[in-house]
């Protein structure tokens, strides 16, 4: 192999890394757009679900809540510890309520269920209260 050789070959890989790593961070945080099919129900089931991921920006994650809403940020990283399994949840026009399970995947035990309930505000359901065990 010649230098010229091993300088392309460092070059193309420098460049698949670079593709991975913008890759990975334009995925993180969000959700893909819902489906033609998807319900008002399993779209709001999937932004709840994504909600530890957010937690873990503190920006993204108060934009979640509606105003004066969201915990403290020393409440924040408890968000970002847990799994979130929320249940079908119980839609009255802009309101609805929603059972979560949290679930601890370190420790491998449930944390308790709670009632979350959120505000449809324009196109976007925000969290109104969101207590964790």
């Amino acid at each position: 192999m010649t230098i010229e050789d091993s300088q392309g070959t460092r070059r193309r890989l420098g460049g698949i890394a670079l593709f991975l790593l913008a890759a990975t961070l334009i995925g993180c945080g969000g959700r893909e757009a819902p489906g033609p099919n998807e319900s008002p129900a399993d779209q709001l089931a999937a932004e709840l679900r994504a909600l530890p991921d957010r937690a873990r920006n503190p920006k993204v994650f108060r934009e979640l809540f509606v105003e004066g809403a969201a915990p403290s940020d020393e409440q924040r990283p408890n968000y970002a510890k847990y799994g979130i399994r929320p249940a079908a949840p119980s839609i009255d026009g802009d309101n609805a309520t929603v059972q979560v399970s949290i679930y601890d995947d370190r420790a491998g035990k449930d944390v308790g269920t709670v009632t979350w309930t959120l505000v449809k505000q324009g196109d976007k359901w925000k969290l109104k209260t969101a207590p964790l065990p």
